[in-house]
């Protein structure tokens, strides 16, 4: 082709191009970029042989390019005269082959500079001068010399007969690859051959490095067995094995051999496939020349691989000659097996004492020989070592070939960080142990090669060591401590949460006073006036805001926030590390969040706890230890101040750290760590919570996110605290709030449609376009987030059947595994069979629920055969006749909704009353439901979940009453309480203890009537708030007497004489 030409359909194109003869035994081959150091001289000589390309640009540059750039303009052209220009012909050679090879664009910043290398291997002998198309990419100053970094693009050949001693030269230039008639035909199985011994080589190099490794372990240990140690000695004295593993060992290195054997492997699919031959071999011939870089093949064998420029063909072969070459050395050369097998022959053949005498001198040539290798070695150090060119791989940036660490002597500017940190490690807070430790694994780390895996270990160790916020012993930090500021700032993120936030203000609180008192007498010891950060375990359904609200702990409290994901944990290692003896090793993950934030006292979220796999859950899950017995020593006060990590190797000051803990089900914690956190239940918000959260946090929120104004004179998506509540009642049902947002998000987005419908291009920002609603109405839900999936949950249920009675149906109260309440209807039904008086039971019901059944049954039978109940309106029913039926009567109890497990307690004094109300044939008020444990004697026991019962009792719209037991009276003035609307906290202390004194005055009272029948401002409170009349009692009777009173009467007298007999009997 000639200059005039910008394309050519050729695999080759002549060229002028600038040449550059490398240093001996430096050779760069396509696919790789290689950062080469000259003296600085050298470097600038090169650079400006590129000077003319230089514009107005680069004077204004920081870097070794200004400063040559200015210097040229100071100084007079003659100092140069020596330097010569590039011609016109080689500058347009550099714009050809760009467009060849399809280099650079709009946006590459890279150097235009495109050189010839010439390798620094003899090649006088051969047809032709094989050299590398190289682009400069890169120019940096390091300890006085300059780097270049050389991308090299192709290969080119120079004609024999012409000089290679002048500065520019006509170069054959490969931009395609040669694919000639003998190519397009070449076999299948020609190319397999490449693939496969190619394969066959980086396999026995991975096996290699193991068996090195090994061997290496072997040598050290003294347990093992003779015969290993002999082979691992074998194998470590051998130069060859020591010289590969040198070359080969370094993580760049593995990393290539991992992508070419990817690549190799991915062109074996292809071989058999593929209808595009030429693709495929480019494919191949390019690993081969990464692969031909990074293995220490002999300069002869590089030399040759470059030079092959005939045909694609010729350059497989002489990749395959070249790897015929490198597998025996693994195969034949290191198999040790032999020379094991001759050391031991030598008793066989010449008796035990001549054998001794033959290994004898074989060690003894063996030390004469590594006495020349030191002599080499001493010499060499003693000569002043300053080659004008040191070179190292570097990833390019079209390959990702592999880098090489950098030689000794080249490591002393990356070790400069590290050694000012080793260096001012006295004034650092880390214990005299630890500074030990340190400075040892440095010293040791600077005498060694950059090469050895052992460097590269150390290496990382210090480099996190290092990045580990150590703070200065001279360092004294200041904190602010604004309360207002921080209530401020939880009061915007969050609603309600008050015992949370009352702990964050108390701990800061805290932290005030012993800063003033630390400020009024600075002798004082440290640890006298320490204050102990909070552990807290924040406990409570899915969806309330634990996780966030950690994250505004730490901005009220002006600290760094990391949060730690211990869901399905079940390594002891993540929590304290890994021992740095293992591959792959790394700090625990409380040293990871220390070294994220930079801080030594952050706010760290360790989430979801109660997910951790401890080792009580089976013999399997103490494989890797108990993780939850290693958060034992992170969540003490007593111990974290001297937290031990594996990796790190001596303690770390874990004692100002905030640990803010979450949880759903605080029964799957263990014992011994729940018992080292401060537990803060989070209930799940009740509708009038949810709607305050909708209308200050949720819909402003969506709003903003789904581009909507924000600006408007009125509010671009109105929604009224009837239509959030519909939302809530009919679509979540859930304690948290997420799926509330998301349902908020999708009203917002279909707004957003038809906001962005009737918008015009010349409308004002904010101005709401004309013929837009922004009202959302109840009717208009369906349009935007479908039909309610709870809009006839359980409104039907106590609707009449036509084959059933009004009595033995009774609402209860449950508790869900989703963190909210609701009601929970039991039905019973009565069926004469005197063969068969057992209780069938259905509706999925837990062991616990089975039990309360049992003593149901059990105190029904006691009223009846102790003639205790007397009915009112029919007198002719006596207690005979109701023992009888209940004697004769197969009753069957139901509990709707059968495919959800329902467990617990809290039903008895329901189950109770259902089976009595089947006996005496009474119903049972609809708007009536109940809850509380009951015992044999008829005593009602204490329940939990109160709050989100009596919510969930407010949502059916039926029901009017609640029976509760009265020991949870507290639970509703906690209750009412939380909910008192007043910013003066003391107001709301003052009526919290007069509550208290209250409650101690009632539960002393001997009048029953008085302590049941209580009514203050709690009951007040839920009748007005909830629309619920709460009734209390202690024992079965009161139930009895709310739901009968004018049916039913128990006989006193009876009742006493049992009493009395009782009373004799004890």
């Amino acid at each position: 082709m000639s200059m005039g030409a910008t394309v050519s359909k050729e695999s080759t194109v002549e060229l002028t191009l600038p040449l550059l003869q490398l240093s001996p035994r430096l050779l760069f081959l396509p696919g790789v970029v290689y950062k080469t150091t000259f003296k600085f001289q050298e470097g600038v000589n090169i650079l400006l042989r590129f000077r003319d390309l230089f514009d107005e640009s680069f004077s204004e540059r920081d870097d070794v390019l200004g400063d040559i750039a200015r210097s040229q303009k100071e100084q007079q052209e003659n100092d140069y005269d020596h330097i010569p220009f590039l011609s016109s012909n080689a500058k347009k050679s550099m714009g050809v082959l760009r467009e060849q090879l399809e280099i650079g664009g709009s946006d590459d910043k890279s150097l235009p500079w495109i050189i010839a290398c010439l390798p620094g291997f003899d090649q006088s002998d051969q047809d032709s001068i094989a050299t590398t198309i190289c682009q400069i990419t890169e120019v940096s100053v390091v300890n006085q010399d300059i780097v270049l970094s050389f991308e090299a693009l192709t290969r080119g050949s120079l004609g024999s007969k012409k000089t290679i001693s002048m500065n520019e030269a006509t170069i054959s230039v490969e931009v395609d690859i040669p694919f000639t008639e003998v190519d397009q035909t070449i076999s299948n199985k020609f190319i397999s051959t490449n693939i496969d011994k190619s394969l066959q080589l980086l396999e026995n190099i991975k096996q290699f490095l193991v068996t090195y490794q090994n061997d290496m372990m072997n040598l050290e240990d003294t347990s093992t067995e003779k015969n290993s140690r002999l082979k691992s000695a074998m194998m470590i004295l051998a130069p060859l094995s020591h010289l590969i593993y040198a070359t080969v060992s370094s993580q760049e290195s593995t990393h290539a051999y991992t992508r070419l054997s990817n690549q190799y492997k991915s062109a074996k699919k292809e071989l058999d496939t593929t209808k595009n031959r030429k693709t495929l071999l480019k494919k191949i011939l390019k690993a081969n020349d990464v692969l031909t870089s990074v293995f220490p093949f002999s300069m002869v064998q590089k030399v040759n691989v470059l030079g092959a420029v005939s045909s694609s063909t010729e350059r497989i072969q002489t990749t395959i000659d070249a790897l015929d070459f490198a597998n025996p050395l693994f195969e034949t050369y290191l198999n040790v097996d032999y020379v094991l097998e001759t050391w031991k022959d030598f008793d066989t053949k010449n008796g035990k004492i001549a054998a001794n005498l033959t290994r004898s001198q074989l060690v003894s040539n063996h030390l004469k020989g590594l006495r020349v290798l030191i002599e080499d070695i001493q010499g060499t150090s003693r000569r002043r070592v300053n080659p004008s060119q040191r070179t190292r791989l570097a990833p390019s940036t079209n390959t990702n070939p592999p880098s090489q660490a950098p030689k000794a002597g080249e490591s002393d500017d990356e070790n400069k960080e590290l050694r000012d940190f080793i260096n001012n490690l006295s004034n650092l807070k880390i214990t005299e142990d630890g500074k030990r430790l340190v400075t040892k694994d440095f010293n040791r780390m600077t005498q060694m090669q950059p090469s050895s895996s052992e460097y590269q270990l150390l290496r990382t160790y210090l480099e996190i060591i290092m990045d580990i916020p150590w703070e200065s012993k001279n360092t004294v930090k200041q904190q602010i401590f604004d309360l207002d500021k921080a209530k401020e700032t939880l009061d915007h993120d969050h609603y309600g949460m008050d015992s949370v936030k009352d702990r964050i203000l108390e701990y800061l609180a805290v932290l005030k006073l012993h800063d003033h008192i630390k400020t009024s007498n600075p002798k004082q010891e440290d640890d006298e006036i320490k204050a102990r950060a909070p552990i807290l375990l924040l406990t409570g359904p899915p969806g309330v805001g634990k996780t966030s609200l950690g994250k505004s702990i730490a901005k009220a409290l002006n600290k760094k926030f990391q949060r730690v994901s211990l869901g399905g944990l079940k390594d002891e290692s993540e929590i304290k590390g890994h021992r740095r003896t293992y591959v792959g090793a790394m700090p625990g993950l409380l040293t990871q969040a220390l070294r994220k934030s930079q801080s030594f006292d952050p706010v760290i979220l360790l989430d979801e706890i109660d997910k951790v796999v401890d080792g009580s859950q089976g013999p399997g899950s103490r494989v890797n230890g108990d993780p939850s017995a290693a958060l034992l020593e992170v969540l003490d006060p007593e111990q974290n101040s001297n937290f031990s990590d594996h990796y790190i190797g001596f303690p770390l000051d874990l004692s100002r750290v905030v640990f803010i803990c979450t949880s759903n089900d605080m029964s799957m914690i263990s014992a011994p760590l729940r018992d080292r956190m401060e537990v803060i239940e989070l209930n799940g918000y009740n509708y009038f919570e949810k709607v305050e959260i909708v209308k200050q946090f949720l819909l402003p929120k969506q709003i903003k996110r789904n581009g909507l104004p924000m600006n408007a004179d009125s509010p671009i998506v109105n929604i009224s605290d009837e239509v959030i509540m519909y939302i809530a009642v009919n679509y979540t049902r859930e304690p948290g709030i997420r799926n509330l947002e998301r349902l908020i998000g999708s009203i917002c987005r279909g707004k957003a449609i038809e906001y962005s419908s009737l918008m015009s291009n010349t409308q004002a920002p904010g101005e709401i376009p004309k013929g837009y609603v922004s009202k959302v109405m109840v009717d208009d839900l369906s349009k935007y987030i479908g039909i309610p999936p709870e809009l006839s949950t359980g409104k039907n249920m106590r609707n009449d059947s036509a084959i059933s009675k009004k009595y033995g149906i009774v609402n209860g109260l449950s508790y869900n595994s989703s963190g909210n309440g609701s009601t929970l209807v039991f039905e019973m039904t009565g069926i004469p069979n005197s063969n068969n008086t057992n209780m069938i039971t259905t509706g999925r019901l837990g062991d616990v629920l089975t039990e309360s059944v049992k003593i149901a049954r059990t105190i029904i039978r006691s009223i009846f055969s102790h003639n205790l109940l007397q009915l009112k309106d029919d007198e002719s029913i006596t207690s005979g006749d109701l023992l009888k039926r209940f004697d004769t009567t197969q009753v069957h109890m139901h509990v709707p909704a059968g495919a959800i497990q329902k467990d617990g307690p809290s039903a008895g004094i329901t189950i109770t009353l259902c089976l009595l109300s089947v006996m005496l044939e009474k119903p049972v008020p609809r708007d009536l439901a109940m809850t509380g444990e009951i015992t044999l004697r008829g005593m009602v026991l204490p329940i939990g979940g109160v709050h989100e019962k009596l919510l969930g009792a407010h949502l059916t719209g039926t029901v009017k009453r609640v029976i509760l037991p009265r020991s949870n009276r507290r639970d509703v003035i906690q209750d009412f309480i939380s909910n008192l609307e007043a910013n003066d906290r003391g107001s709301r202390d003052k009526l919290l203890v007069d509550l208290i004194k209250e409650e101690e005055s009632l539960l002393s009272n001997s009048n029953k009537s008085e302590r049941i029948g209580v009514f203050g401002l709690p009951e007040k409170w839920v009748q007005n708030k909830l629309g619920l009349q709460v009734s209390y009692v202690e024992e079965f009777w009161d139930v009895i007497q709310i739901v009968w009173s004018d049916q039913v009467e128990i006989d006193s007298t009876k009742l006493h004489e049992l009493a009395t007999k009782e009373f004799a009997r004890l």
